[in-house]
């Protein structure tokens, strides 16, 4: 994780672990648009702010 003027950004690998899903599943869901990510070299981050509003949306759908 990296945090940037009070910003957290989590890799792939990280996300997928607060999701509890794969880091691929992660990457496609980027391809998809489903979630947003930023490219820093060859590495994504994924604001820690957009992984709570999913899992926000994933429990308000239970």
């Amino acid at each position: 994780m990296i945090e940037l003027e009070g910003i957290k950004f989590l890799t792939l690998k990280e996300t997928g672990s607060m999701l509890n899903k794969h880091p691929e599943t992660i990457r496609r869901w980027i391809k998809e648009k489903k979630l947003k990510s930023y490219k820093v070299g060859n590495v994504y981050y994924v604001k820690e702010e957009d992984i709570k509003n999913i899992l926000f949306k994933q429990n308000t759908e239970d």
